[in-house]
This record gives C-alpha cells, structure tokens and sequence, in this order.
C-alpha cells in the first residue's frame, strides 16, 4: 500500500464507545460490509506500507470511550509530515519535516485503564526526525486516577535531528527550542506515613541522552500540590511560579556513570520577589567525581563566583555515606544580601 501525497481538509469525526469494548458506534458499518470470518489458518507476508508527504487541515476530532474512561478532543489547525521511511514491520520511522500549528488537544482519563490478559510483544519504535516544529498549540490533560492536570500552552518549539531509538533507551537531539510557552501543572497526592527505613540503592538510569544547544526564553512554569495557593511573600515548595525562565545551554550529554552540561545563561524570577539574574557553569559527574566550575551566580542583590569539586570512591556510596566524600571549594567575590536570605 502506498500512500503519498495526501491533502486533506475539514473534516470532523466522532467515535465512541460504551462499556461493551467490542462495540463501537460505526461497528455496524463494519458488519454490513463484512462477510463471514474464514477461521481456517493461512499464512501472509507482513503489509508493505509506504507513506510520503501528509498535509491535514482544520480537522475535528472526538473520541469518547466509557469502556476505558477516556474522552479526546481535538481540533486541529495544521499538520505537514513528510515521510521518508515508515516500516510497520521493524518499527522503523524517519521523518524530514514534521510542522504542527493552530491546534487544541484535551484529553481526560476519568478511571484507571481495564486490565487486560493481552501478552502480544512488538518491537520498539526508532524514530528519526530532521526538523520538528510545532506553534501556537495547547494541550489539556486531565488524569483523575492519577491525580494529575496539565494545562500546556506552547509557543514555540523546534528540535533538529532527533533519534528515539526506544529499545535502546537512547534519545538524542541537535537543537531544542522552546520559546513563549506556559506549563501549569496541579497535583493531588495522599499524604502518607513511612513504615521504613529501607531505601532502593543508587543506580544510574538506563538511558543515553544528549542535546547540543539548548534554547529556552519567555516561558512560564507553575505548579501546586492539592489546591495550596502561592504565595507573594516567601517561597512556597507546595504552589510556586517561575515567569520569564531562559536558559542557554550546550553539550547535555547522559549516560550511565557521564553527564556533563554547559549552562551559558540561566534566569528567572518569581512573584515572591525571587529574581536570579544569571547563573552560569559547567557541570560534570561520573562515578568518582563531581564538579562544577565556571560557577557565575547572581540573585537579587546577592553574587558569588565559584569552582566546587566532589571525590568519592563510587557515586552509590557517596550517597549512603556523604561523610567520606572530599569537597574542594573555591569561593571568590562573594556579596550576601540578609534580605535575600530570608525572602528564601
């Protein structure tokens, strides 16, 4: 099957289901159409399927699904993909353009997903883009099982040269912009006792994740934890907002026992009266050593200038027994505030 060149305009649909999962409202379509199922086994080659450019426009989506609790709704300005490899088969895909514009998605889970005996195994994707795009988009999503809303109002953002490569749990990215968004997050979690003292050991996450350039400006992050209220005269960890966050980083690069990232700006300010004009420096961790030289910060009307270095035998036993850690610190041109202090 080979589909190219595909435009599409104005179109609307609306799916749904009741709590029946085989049926849903055009499964009757399906059945005029149909004829008897062939139960006899035979055997195929897997789909050969080629897709090439997509260019999809003002289309309005509705899906409301009571057997998983999920309903979505999405209206859908701009979609422009060009495809240069789509393989159902090794799960392999490779975008030269991907650019998504004008568009609303709400989606909201009202309860946990069924629990299903479904034991079918499929590949991991790997996934390659060259440019990624998407303005002026807006993502509500509402998980009531999971106490969790997630309100996202992205300007823009533009990644070059991306590989997700998901069995390897490697993700990597040339440049990442993220400019003129806002992120509003709300949770509700149970307070609850600890009965333990018994904590899981240290081990380095199972990813590769790398950037070379990273750009954020004008956006605006704020969250709170069941309902509490920010506020404008001292910092609050349960309901906080940071307006005006920029950062200019290089070379974000993770794997297990490495990471290193240059940070050349990083700024924000808060209603509270927290402002951090700048900080800037150069971190790096393996499993003997951590470090960050380069150290520029200035907060209000407080500055410092740094190099901190960290030795230990391995980073798992610097974090059971921090006492046998060697600091080294060297701490130039510092000028505390009182007020700085305690507005913290």
């Amino acid at each position: 099957i080979s589909i190219d060149d595909v435009i599409s305009k104005g179109v609307v649909a609306k799916i749904n289901r009741e709590n029946n999962p085989d049926v849903f409202n055009f499964t009757f379509l399906i059945d005029a159409l149909t004829t008897t199922t062939d139960t006899t086994a035979t055997t195929s080659a897997p789909m050969n399927i080629n897709v090439g450019s997509l260019d999809i426009t003002d289309w309005k989506l509705n899906y409301s699904d009571a057997y998983l609790g999920t309903d979505i709704n999405l209206i859908l300005g701009q979609l422009d993909i060009d495809v240069s490899e789509f393989d159902l088969n090794s799960m392999k895909f490779s975008l030269d353009d991907f650019k998504l514009s004008n568009t609303q998605l709400q989606y909201v889970q009202s309860h946990e997903f069924p629990i299903t005996e479904d034991t079918t195994s499929t590949a991991l994707p790997h996934i390659e883009v060259e440019d990624f795009n998407v303005n002026n988009v807006n993502i509500t999503y509402n998980s009531q099982p999971g106490g969790l809303q997630t309100q996202l109002k992205l300007g823009t953002i533009e990644l070059t040269e991306i590989l997700a490569d998901v069995s390897k749990n490697r993700y990597e990215t040339d440049d990442l912009v993220l400019h003129d968004s806002e992120i509003d997050v709300k949770l509700r979690s149970e307070e609850t006792k600890i009965t333990t003292t018994n904590t899981a050991e240290f081990e380095w996450p199972e990813f590769i994740i790398a950037a070379n350039d990273i750009d954020l400006a004008q956006n605006t992050f704020s969250y709170s934890i069941n309902g509490k209220q920010q506020s404008t005269e001292s910092f609050n960890p349960n309901a906080s907002k940071i307006e005006e966050l920029q950062l200019l980083a290089q070379n974000l690069e993770y794997r297990p026992e490495q990471f290193n990232l240059d940070v050349s700006k990083f700024s924000f300010s808060e209603p509270n009266g927290i402002h951090l004009n700048q900080l800037a420096f150069k971190a790096g961790l393996n499993n003997t050593k951590a470090s960050l030289s380069d150290v520029v910060f200035q907060i209000n009307n407080s500055s410092a200038n740094a190099d901190l270095n960290v030795q230990f035998n391995s980073l798992k036993d610097a974090l059971e027994n921090p006492e046998k850690s060697t600091l080294t610190a060297n701490i130039a041109d510092l000028n505390l505030e009182l007020g700085d202090l305690l507005n913290i």
